[in-house]
């Protein structure tokens, strides 16, 4: 999605997470007392929930402010594009208003507080755009979208779409992995759901869907997205046209295993963290513009002698992308991720990985420590 948002995280087509960016943002945080500060952000401890609307996207965001070990932090969730914890690095407040820096996504948020202190409104602003936004406190546990239980998916005889889906969307640059979960409690009332796996995001919501046989169409205004396509029983198919961003690709699902989604390894594939052994937990970050990007590679050797890795952006709330590739011959380990143009290449050096990031022509150095064992 080439909005506001893209730089934290996918949609289905455009975007996917970027450590990263091309375009810079200075970053203005006002500037109080620190005690006055911590006293104010204390009042604002909680939950804040509300709308982000860019273009004809609908994002719905959760700003969770607390504290840990007498320090007052903060986190946002985009609930549409299925990111959490993305970190806010410096957060201040005065007795009416609020100033949040996420630097991981190129962000800040700058508001002010109402009289009944219920109600935080202000600009969002984000590489060079602005947009307005406002958050109201809730008492009540942010609406998170949890990954849809097997028995509520498992197909049935008299629903023609409750079940496991999965296709790939050919985008050119990439190939993207979905999986779709439909459930239909009742006839013509359906619950779904979409992973992007090669991009990160899981459980991303369908809250609109129709069925008019063989017809069906399901929209994501989160990410701007939509799907037409018919139902065919014979081939157990959907075969249809997938939107988004005003551009239109072939994707046809077809009926998958009813499997929640899991990792690519168990953790005996992690190895003992020998030292000529890739694999392992690995941490490191990348600086860019003076703002660390923390990084975690998931490296598994596996019963075929292949390698397996996935990558966390913990900053950027994304865990658990797989790597379309991961080659080691000792020292070299090379892991590339096609959906997002992301490459690692490196070295196997007494004990650490060394090596540099690259990703749209631009290349970061990174070193990478082993997570010991739990």
């Amino acid at each position: 999605m080439q909005v506001a948002w893209s730089k934290l995280k996918s949609t289905v087509v455009a975007g996917a997470i970027l450590l990263l960016a091309a375009g810079t943002t200075t970053f203005v945080v006002h500037s109080v007392g620190v005690a006055r500060s911590k006293a104010a952000l204390a009042n604002l401890e909680g939950s804040w929930e509300g709308t982000l609307s860019v273009g004809q996207a609908k994002l719905r965001l959760v700003l969770r402010i607390f504290k840990t070990n007498d320090t007052v932090r903060a986190e946002l969730d985009s609930i549409d594009q299925g990111a959490r914890g993305v970190t806010v690095t410096k957060l201040s407040a005065g007795p009416n208003s609020i100033a949040a820096e996420l630097p991981a996504i190129f962000s800040t948020y700058h508001a002010t507080l109402n009289a009944d202190r219920t109600e935080l409104s202000g600009r969002w602003r984000q590489l060079n755009r602005s947009f307005p936004l406002s958050l109201k406190r809730t008492t009540e546990a942010p609406q998170v979208e949890e990954t849809l239980a097997e028995n509520d998916y498992s197909p049935k005889s008299d629903s023609d779409l409750q079940g496991a889906w999965s296709g790939t969307l050919d985008v050119g640059a990439a190939q993207l992995h979905l999986n779709l979960r439909i459930a239909e409690p009742t006839p013509g009332t359906f619950h779904a759901q979409m992973d992007s796996v090669d991009q990160g995001a899981h459980n991303l919501p369908i809250p609109t869907m129709s069925y008019n046989k063989p017809g069906v169409r399901f929209e994501m205004p989160g990410i701007n997205g939509s799907f037409e396509g018919t139902v065919n029983d014979r081939d157990d198919q959907i075969a249809g046209t997938w939107t988004q961003m005003g551009k239109k690709f072939p994707l046809t699902l077809a009926r998958a295993a009813q499997t929640a989604p899991a990792s690519a390894a168990t953790e005996n594939d992690y190895g003992q963290g020998a030292p000529n052994q890739v694999q392992g937990h690995w941490k490191g970050a990348v600086e860019v513009n003076h703002n660390p990007l923390h990084i975690v590679f998931h490296v598994a050797l596996m019963p075929d002698g292949s390698y397996s890795a996935t990558m966390d952006s913990p900053d950027q709330g994304g865990y658990g992308i797989p790597a379309t590739s991961a080659d080691f011959k000792y020292p070299d380990l090379k892991m590339e991720w096609k959906a997002f143009g992301g490459v690692f290449a490196g070295k196997l050096a007494k004990g650490r990985l060394v090596g540099s990031w690259s990703q749209n022509g631009v290349s970061f150095p990174l070193q990478l420590d082993r997570i010991p064992a739990q």
